[in-house]
């Protein structure tokens, strides 16, 4: 069992509070993530939607951190650079990048530059399963 703050505004869903003001495919979409990661998987989630709003809901250090810093398109010089207000943040903990950003490049300097643990690039329908396993592999 591990702590993990969810940090991202790139799927709302994960920071609602709960299921009351969703609807359709993204109630659905949250259930089945906190149901493998919560129920299945026994994990604390702890979910912002910025690193300030985190730092200033949870005073527990969390065992692993998953961010979405990157925009879907545009610049990318914004989230390394909020990359790295992570690793400050959060020295010593693995971070996972969630990303839709398919170039090469960008996942090549998150990964050495900023010394991150995993890149990911799926979708939020398959991402649970392989969180669990992800999870799993870096705590």
């Amino acid at each position: 069992m591990a702590t993990v703050a969810i940090i991202q505004r790139m799927h709302q869903a994960l920071n609602a509070p709960d299921t009351e003001q969703l609807s359709g495919l993204a109630r659905q979409l949250r259930d089945r993530f906190f149901e493998v990661l919560v129920e299945e998987s026994g994990h604390v989630l702890q979910t912002a939607r910025s690193l300030d709003d985190y730092l200033t809901a949870y005073e527990t250090r969390p065992d692993l951190v998953i961010c979405a810093p990157f925009p879907e398109t545009g610049n990318v010089a914004p989230g390394f650079t909020e990359l790295k207000r992570f690793q400050v943040a959060f020295p010593d903990i693995p971070v996972i990048v969630w990303s839709q950003r398919q170039e090469a490049a960008i996942k090549q300097s998150a990964l050495e530059d900023y010394g991150v643990a995993h890149y990911y690039t799926g979708n939020l329908i398959d991402s649970p399963d392989d969180f669990a396993d992800l999870i799993l592999a870096h705590t």
